[in-house]
């Protein structure tokens, strides 16, 4: 992704702001019009300042026509998607306009992650529970 001004984004794109470990993801249409899915409003039509809050914005060319995206868009307004962090987030909303099925990549990386912490701590109190009931390791 590149990052340029907001006016400067060419129509058509997949944008993001912020940085790790969380992007704002949303779809640019054209003339300023952006579509994305907040907490506050689900998924709905935002302007490109709006969607950056003052962030830089990154964005990659679709291969998609400008005017596939307007129609995905409006329809998804118009069925009121609310947000839900872990079924329907800005990455969940994207993907799936994009004619795939929603999914969030960073929110599996953080599940994993949070799993792979969990099992860490679990697997460390295995032997400091057993040391204190007198088992030995050998």
């Amino acid at each position: 992704m590149l990052y340029v001004r907001p006016d400067a984004i060419p129509p058509g794109s997949l944008i993001s702001r912020g940085s790790f470990p969380v992007n704002h993801k949303g779809i640019y249409l054209e003339n300023g019009w952006v579509f994305e899915s907040t907490p506050e409003e689900g998924e709905h039509f935002s302007n490109i300042r709006r969607f950056a809050k003052g962030q830089p914005v990154h964005y990659r060319r679709l291969d998609i026509p400008v005017s596939v995206l307007w129609a995905r868009t409006q329809m998804a307004v118009a069925t009121r998607h609310p947000y839900n962090l872990l079924a329907n987030n800005c990455e969940h909303a994207v993907s799936r306009l994009l004619g795939g099925r929603a999914r969030s990549p960073q929110l599996q990386g953080w599940v994993a992650l949070a799993l792979l912490t969990a099992a860490i701590v679990m697997a460390a109190a295995v032997p400091n529970r057993a040391r204190r009931r007198g088992y030995v390791y050998a």
